[in-house]
């Protein structure tokens, strides 16, 4: 530590004797300072030092005569001046002047916004420096109005350094906010020293006190001083004091703080709270008056009173926002109170099984359903009396993690009704079924939550489902028709043998893939789709000539059960004995039809065919033997032509079925009935 503070010093000096634009004393103030207090010639050599300074000279009797000294009117010479106020004070005050014309000088040569910061920073740490010296009893206020101005000299020299915006911003950070402890670090990064250090050897380059050079390097850490002067400690002290009562007119009540100046001053100097109180009341004043005395213009702060004021706004706004949040951490604290007791009542009342682990496999809580499933009361867990993971079978609580952290049964982290089966205390096997979400933080678990539910009663409906659906299988494929069920998509739900035997194919196939037409398998539904009116709600019957050239009746019926998409049911029935019966009804009454036609043609032309035959029968004899032929017999003759031409004209007529007795055991058609009109 010591090689490094040996070392920055070196690097300070040498910049000092390089850098031309190092701030220097005037001639006056380097003089002064090295006037001996205790030399018995000190007070002439002061006085006429400062005589040979004109403007120095005419201040000095100024502020003299001010009432910054209570001695107004009754100065008129410096020697006076010296004889009245004493030799420390004018000296302090020739310093200051010193001080406040190196400052103006070194004004213009730096950036001008930045520069009246630091000495407007500067004047008021001076002027509240003379007022907690002189509340707090310190010999020589005017001492520590001087400190006050040195205290950032450090600044004024390293404004100089600065290359870029980020060195300004850096300086502008700390004169507007408030000290932390990183600052110095910072500075040393920018410029390779801090501003107390810079600023403690300008003041021993300057030959300043001992004291105000200690002072200005730990200005904001005091318990770095190595110093064991109470007065330096003091110093230091009235300094910080004064930076804390800055900070309160540079940034409100609510940064700087007025009971922490006060609680500070109490410790450090014995300052009462009431003196601090008329501290902060007069600083303003004071700063106003000191800054016109030595022509010095400084930025007006608000009155202490104003910034109580604004302070005590802000703490009214605070407050009633406090109060806001205060009723919204109320309705929170209520609205989370009803979840915890809804949460409580699901947990205690679950029918399911819940139950808690740490990441290290230990219980952190289980509800009192875990007795109904095993068979153990939940307390037996609870108590540690006995382990949940004694009732898991072998390997299942690391398959349970395996699941949790894939994304086989849902989102990494959780897993869905994931069976498995668990021993009850007999060792007997339960079928459960297995949800849980795994809660990790920073990459570990910190937490699983298991429900577990008892599905004895599901699995044993299984059961019986499965039981009943082979039952069912076994009475339908023992069917002599073919049965299947299609979706709304024409997809093939079910089919029983008869219907495989008859198409060849299974289920999750499109029906249309399976037809009974001897086409090629089709690309989409047929146009005239048997199952398609289910879209249509209607439900009919058709007749379908399968690929084997038989003769199958499809009927179709909506299946419409509530809960479930409509579907449709076909019954296929071979109906080729039903047509080949029918073919031969049909035939047989054609035949029969055909008989009685020539039965009654037989008879009711056989009369009339009879009469012509005897009747040509005559005419041929007769005309042979060269007779005359009877007349009786060709009338004979002529009218059986004609009734014979009206029994053909009636058979064309016949528009009805109607017979009648023929020689007792036939039926002939009755031509004379059937040929009617209606």
């Amino acid at each position: 530590m010591g090689d490094l503070v040996t070392s920055i010093k070196e690097k300070l000096k040498q910049l000092l004797q390089e850098e031309k634009d190092t701030p220097t004393l005037p001639e006056i103030g380097i003089r002064a300072m090295q006037i001996a207090l205790d030399d018995s010639l000190a007070q002439k050599k002061l006085v006429q030092l400062i005589m040979r300074y004109p403007d120095i000279a005419a201040r000095v009797i100024h502020l003299a005569n001010s009432p910054l000294f209570g001695l107004s009117g009754r100065i008129s010479s410096i020697e006076r001046a010296v004889n009245l106020l004493g030799l420390a004070p004018v000296r302090s005050l020739v310093l200051s002047l010193s001080v406040i014309m190196a400052m103006g000088k070194k004004r213009k040569q730096v950036m001008t916004p930045i520069f009246r910061l630091v000495q407007d920073n500067s004047f008021a740490c001076g002027i509240a420096a003379r007022l907690i010296a002189e509340t707090a009893g310190y010999p020589q206020p005017d001492e520590a109005f001087l400190t006050g101005l040195l205290y950032h000299i450090g600044y004024l020299f390293i404004l100089t350094q600065a290359q870029d915006e980020s060195h300004f911003n850096l300086i502008e950070t700390h004169l507007k906010g408030p000290f932390t402890p990183d600052l110095e670090d910072r500075e040393r990064e920018a410029f390779g020293f801090s501003h107390a250090e810079f600023g403690s050897l300008i003041a021993s380059h300057w030959f300043l006190p001992p004291h105000i050079v200690e002072t200005i390097r730990y200005h904001h850490q005091a318990l770095l001083s190595h110093s064991t002067n109470m007065t330096v400690r003091k110093l230091i002290y009235v300094i910080q004091g004064s930076i804390l009562l800055n900070n309160i007119f540079d940034m409100g009540e609510e940064n700087g703080d007025g009971a922490k100046l006060s609680e500070f001053l109490a410790s450090h100097l014995g300052v009462p709270g009431g003196a601090c109180d008329k501290i902060l009341l007069n600083f303003n004043q004071r700063l106003s008056e000191e800054s016109s005395l030595f022509k010095l213009p400084v930025n007006p702060r608000k009155s202490y009173l104003n910034i109580l004021r604004e302070s005590n706004q802000k703490l009214f706004e605070i407050s009633l926002d406090y109060v806001k949040v205060l009723k919204e951490k109320k309705q929170l604290s209520e609205e989370n109170k009803r979840v915890n007791e809804i949460l409580e009542a699901l947990f205690n009342h679950s029918p399911d099984v819940i139950v808690a682990l740490d990441g290290h496999g230990k219980l952190l809580m289980i509800n009192d359903s875990i007795e109904s499933l095993i068979g153990v009361p939940a307390e037996e867990f609870r108590s540690g009396k006995q382990n949940i993971l004694d009732y898991y079978p072998p390997g299942l609580a690391e398959k349970i993690m395996q699941t949790l952290r894939s994304d086989h049964h849902g989102p990494r982290g959780v897993m869905v009704d994931c069976e498995a089966f668990v021993l009850n205390h007999k060792g007997r096997k339960i079928p459960v079924s297995f949800s849980g979400i795994l809660i990790e933080e920073n990459g570990r678990i910190k937490m699983t939550i298991g429900f577990v539910r008892d599905i004895r009663k599901r699995k044993a409906l299984e059961l019986e489902l499965m039981n009943s659906k082979r039952h069912l299988d076994l009475i339908f494929n023992a069917m002599s028709d073919g049965i299947r069920v299609i979706d709304e998509s024409l997809t093939i739900e079910y089919e029983n043998q008869k219907m495989r035997d008859l198409l060849g194919t299974g289920t999750e196939k499109k029906c249309y893939q399976a037809h009974f037409h001897a086409q090629d398998v089709r690309e989409g539904a047929c146009e005239d789709c048997p199952a398609f009116p289910i879209h249509k709600g209607k439900t009919f019957s058709r007749e379908v000539e399968g690929r084997d050239g038989k003769t199958y009746l499809v009927s179709s019926t909506v299946l419409d059960m509530p809960g479930k998409k409509p579907s449709v049911v076909q019954v296929v029935k071979d109906i080729t004995p039903l047509k080949e019966a029918e073919q031969l009804k049909i035939g047989q009454h054609k035949l029969r039809a055909v008989m009685e036609l020539a039965g009654a043609t037989a008879h009711e032309l056989n009369q009339p065919l009879t009469t012509i035959n005897m009747g040509l029968e005559i005419i041929s004899r007769q005309y042979q033997n060269r007779r005359p032929i009877p007349q009786d017999v060709v009338k004979n003759t002529l009218e059986s032509v004609e009734k014979m031409g009206a029994i053909i004209k009636k058979l064309s007529e016949i528009t009805q079925y109607e017979t009648r007795s023929y020689l007792e055991t036939m039926k002939i058609l009755d031509i004379d009935g059937s040929s009617k009109k209606s």
